[in-house]
């Protein structure tokens, strides 16, 4: 029933297809932020999603050595 209940609210529909607005902000804000950076511009999508796209399209974080 929860899931049910879930899929009722508009933009938070459990397996709800990408856009090409929210692939393009993972590409551009995941390197640099991480999952937590890209859940503050993707407020519809959990950091599973987040960590789980991001791994299918090969985008990986980069970190600095200081």
């Amino acid at each position: 029933m929860r899931v049910l209940a879930l899929a009722e609210r508009a933009d938070e529909t459990p397996g709800a297809p990408w856009t090409r607005r929210e692939q393009a902000v993972l590409r551009k804000v995941y390197p640099v932020a991480g999952i937590k950076g890209c859940a503050r511009f993707l407020p519809s999508r959990g950091l599973k999603a987040i960590r789980q796209r991001a791994a299918k399209l090969g985008i990986r974080r980069e970190f600095r050595r200081g």
